[in-house]
Parts: C-alpha cells; sequence; structure tokens
C-alpha cells in the first residue's frame, strides 16, 4: 500500500492515506468495475513517477491540463491522481495549480 503520513489529527495521532484508494474513491460512478491487478501496478507506477518529478523539481507548478499532456494521460485520470495527492498531503492546489506541499 503506498501511503503518505500527513498532519496529527484532534487526537494527536498520524493520519495516513492510501493514495491508491484515493484514485478509486474519486471515481464519480457509485459502481466501481473490479479493479484489476495490471492496474494497481500502473496506478502504484504512475503515482511513483508523479512524486519523483515533484520532488525532484521543488518549485515544479502544473495544471491538471499540464500535467495529462506531461504524463500522457486524459483529463479525468490526471485530475484524479492530482486530487489523490492532494487529499493525502503530498500536493497543494492554488488556484488552477498544483504543487508539492510545504515546497516553495
Amino acid at each position: 500500500m503506498l501511503t503518505a503520513t500527513t498532519e496529527n489529527d484532534e487526537t494527536g495521532a498520524a493520519r495516513t492515506h492510501d493514495i491508491v484508494a484515493g484514485l478509486r474513491w474519486a471515481q464519480r460512478s457509485p459502481v466501481r468495475p473490479p479493479v484489476d491487478p495490471d492496474e494497481g501496478a500502473r496506478l502504484l507506477e504512475l503515482i511513483g513517477r508523479v512524486r519523483g518529478e515533484f520532488t525532484e523539481m521543488p518549485g515544479l507548478r502544473l495544471t491538471s491540463r499540464q500535467a495529462a499532456r506531461l504524463w500522457g494521460l486524459d483529463a479525468v485520470t490526471a485530475e484524479r491522481l492530482l486530487g489523490a495527492l492532494e487529499g493525502a498531503g503530498f500536493l497543494m492546489k492554488r488556484g488552477e495549480n498544483y504543487s508539492r506541499a510545504g515546497g516553495p
């Protein structure tokens, strides 16, 4: 499971988020198809690549449209991916731009 730890909750315990589960929950359809094991592997690879890009380039700011073009994704997948990483506390969104949380 790929997780991200974020700030402590009201009890003082660190919260963790399953980023892949966040991507799956982001689907708008009330009925989700069964997850293909290969799909999970591809999602993990993609998440690692996106995290790597934002880590290696601390000042990187992208819109979801730019991210889609950069990583060869459709617009919906790019928005879900960035939104899941934002929800996990890895990215933050200002206006239309996503950047590394806690970065410049």
